[in-house]
């Protein structure tokens, strides 16, 4: 009987400390954004790549896919990423938080990197846009604050 008990307890030893390995091996995958000696590649594993992984996706992210060295490359990524780090979103409560120092460290730097790589401008044409007579005689009048009778002025060129 205290033969069934010892192994039992042992099996459950293994298993718990099985278990408890799986999760660790599960929150820090062995991430290609890990940069040797940098201290913002160290705080992306270290607080964000536990939930944010290629396994786990949550909120649809991995960064440990995302190359941390072109952030340009997926900047509309680190910019959602940036708003809810600034706004203390992520990592949510119950999770270790990083010192505000290392947040506006890291904040500081995406964004410079971002800003510097930021790509050409996508903005469209935009075509000079004629305006009819009673935007024209609001024009005048909020520019120049007279009130002008928009069939005086604008007779020659009213075409009957």
């Amino acid at each position: 009987m205290k033969r069934f008990f010892y192994t039992g307890g042992f099996l459950a030893l293994i298993a718990g400390l099985a278990l408890q390995q799986t999760r660790v091996v599960g929150q820090t995958p062995a991430a290609p954004n890990t940069l040797a000696g940098d201290p913002h590649g160290a705080m992306l594993n270290t607080y964000c790549v536990g939930c944010h992984n290629t396994r786990l996706k949550t909120g649809g992210v991995a960064f440990d896919a995302i190359d941390i060295k072109h952030p340009a490359a997926n900047a509309e990524i680190w910019e959602k990423a940036l708003r809810k780090l600034r706004g203390r979103l992520m990592p949510p409560p119950g999770s270790p938080q990083p010192p505000q120092a290392d947040i506006d460290a890291f904040a500081t730097w995406m964004e410079g990197t971002l800003d510097a790589n930021s790509g050409p401008v996508t903005a469209g044409r935009v075509p000079i846009q004629r305006l009819n007579r009673t935007e024209y005689v609001a024009s005048v009048k909020a520019l120049l604050g007279v009130d002008v009778n928009e069939k005086d002025i604008l007779q020659q060129y009213i075409q009957v």
